[in-house]
């Protein structure tokens, strides 16, 4: 039998209430696309979406409209009205994470490992990392043009507790569902 602690229980409450999703694991449906026009504290302009969990995975009519998720993405563009702006390698990565879920025919995920089984070198790496980022950058643009593109795309995610014990964290954004990962049941999503 496995514990229950504090958290799981007030997670649990809150999920009741019917405007939580438990922790879990989910596939998303994206709607409400906008772009801020006010920098988050680190100076990004961020991408703000509603993600709608899915009760059947397959079916994009069956999205939960109880409950949500909210995507931000800090997109990875200088702010010119912050003087020096850059962006850091942190909110490239992050973006380019965000866009592989979203996006993954365009921001492919880049591995070391070579489908052979052998490694890259790593200069081979940082040429394809680099790629990717520089794609990043460009599908950024094209989202401050046209928020819209963010609705209507499926992607996997998983929910966490918020360290606080308020609310959950959506985190972990995948376009598949890997590894031993295991979707949460429809008829648990707000317990």
């Amino acid at each position: 039998m496995t514990d229950v602690t504090q958290e799981d229980r007030d997670a649990a409450r809150r999920a009741a209430r019917g405007d939580q999703l438990v922790p879990g694991n989910f596939r998303f449906i994206t709607d409400g696309a906008r772009v801020t026009e006010k920098a988050n504290k680190n100076g990004f302009k961020q991408a703000v979406a509603s993600a709608y969990p899915l009760r059947d995975p397959d079916d994009a009519g069956s999205a939960d409209f109880r409950v949500k998720e909210t995507l931000w993405i800090a997109l990875p563009l200088e702010n010119p009205e912050i003087e020096g702006h850059k962006v850091d390698a942190k909110t490239l990565k992050d973006a380019a994470g965000y866009f592989n879920a979203l996006f993954p025919e365009r921001i492919p995920f880049v591995r070391k490992k070579k489908e052979d089984g052998t490694y890259k070198t790593d200069k081979e790496y940082q040429e394809e990392l680099e790629g990717v980022y520089l794609q990043t950058r460009v599908l950024a643009r094209e989202i401050v043009a046209n928020p819209s593109m963010l609705d209507d795309l499926f992607f996997y995610g998983s929910t966490t507790l918020k360290t606080n014990g308020n609310g959950n964290w959506l985190n972990n954004v995948f376009p598949v569902l890997t590894g031993d990962r295991k979707l949460t049941p429809a008829s648990e999503f707000i317990a």
